[in-house]
């Protein structure tokens, strides 16, 4: 098939959607948070995100396929309450006023990306519910205020966004079954691809808002990336990196103002600038994924995510034992390496 024909519609939207979805999420819900009168809850709010991208972006990827998928959904939901649940209220020692709302929020998260995932397939916008949702949700946490009502504006957002996405699904007939095992593990090689290099970062006492607040510099560029409803794969990619080019320039100018803002201490600065430049190459990254899934083949796909995924965890650390100054360039060279790889496969496809 020609690269110039490939059409991109529904994954474009998912796979730009992986990454922009938990950004968008995580500012609303510190914008929840702060209505309910709460400060300091970033990292109780990222993991609520991350485990509910983690189960349901498998099953956000089979409803833009095949349509709205009830026993892989519940699952999705139930295993990232649950973890949620737990994790808040064992680990992190929240009573359970925090803890339920908290699970509650994750469940309805996956809820949330299989409406989007449903939406992107049938070319809807979901934008009606996005709102609606943050209207419901803000007056709850408002209402209830404190950490239990943070976490439950944001289940009571997530939940109606998603619902509203969700409903069209109904009204038409299910896709017949087309790969779909390939199209979970896809999914889920797709959410660790997201997920790793925040993980790793916090698990090794790294400075995790460095690489957190880097990949706001991929924004611009995976929004073009989920709004494109067309795609010639590598043209469109090269452009990408173009654009993300001057992101990044303009990142870097103005690289100190998280320090200044008190948001990152001043010896973090040199990983920051190094994730800033790393994330500049996920909208192209993110294109040449999507190219992949749009031609029926999750394998390459996840390969590619899976590769992002281990590099964004290991290669810092690895980089780290052979030369101590080399720890922070996992951020910049994951990316990197996972780009010119998936680049690989596409030009292997369209041979």
């Amino acid at each position: 098939m020609s690269a110039a024909a490939t059409p991109l519609p529904a994954s474009g939207a998912l796979v730009a959607g992986a990454w922009l979805g938990p950004a968008l999420a995580a500012l609303a819900g510190l914008a929840l948070l702060r209505l309910a009168g709460v400060r300091g809850e970033f990292l109780g709010l990222l993991i609520i995100i991350g485990l509910s991208l983690l189960a349901g972006a498998p099953a956000a990827l089979l409803a833009a396929r095949q349509g709205l998928q009830g026993v892989p959904l519940g699952l999705a939901m139930g295993g990232a309450g649950l973890a949620a649940f737990l994790q808040l209220h064992l680990v992190d020692r929240l009573g359970m006023a925090e803890a339920v709302p908290g699970g509650l929020a994750a469940a309805a998260l996956v809820l949330l990306w299989s409406g989007l995932g449903i939406a992107a397939g049938l070319g809807l916008p979901p934008l009606a519910g996005l709102v609606a949702g943050l209207l419901a949700g803000g007056v709850l946490a408002w209402g209830l205020g404190g950490l239990a009502g943070g976490f439950a504006g944001l289940a009571l957002a997530a939940a109606v966004a998603g619902f509203v996405a969700a409903v069209p699904a109904a009204a038409l007939p299910q896709r017949l079954p087309r790969g779909a095992p390939g199209l979970l593990v896809a999914g889920l090689a797709l959410a660790l691809a997201v997920l790793a290099g925040p993980l790793a970062t916090y698990l090794l006492g790294g400075p995790l808002l460095a690489v957190t607040l880097a990949l706001l510099v991929a924004l611009p560029g995976l929004v073009f990336v989920a709004l494109a409803r067309g795609l010639a794969p590598l043209p469109l990619a090269t452009r990408l990196l173009g654009l993300q080019a001057m992101a990044v320039v303009l990142g870097l100018a103005i690289g100190t103002a998280p320090a200044a803002a008190g948001l990152l201490p001043a010896d973090a600065l040199p990983a920051y600038r190094l994730a800033l430049l790393g994330a500049g190459f996920l909208p192209a990254f993110a294109a040449l994924l999507a190219a992949l899934l749009a031609r029926d083949a999750p394998g390459a796909a996840t390969l590619a995510a899976l590769l992002l995924a281990g590099l964004s965890a290991g290669l810092g650390p690895l980089l780290g034992w052979l030369a101590p100054r080399l720890a922070d360039h996992g951020p910049l060279a994951a990316p990197l390496l996972a780009t010119g790889f998936a680049f690989w496969l596409l030009s292997r496809e369209d041979a």
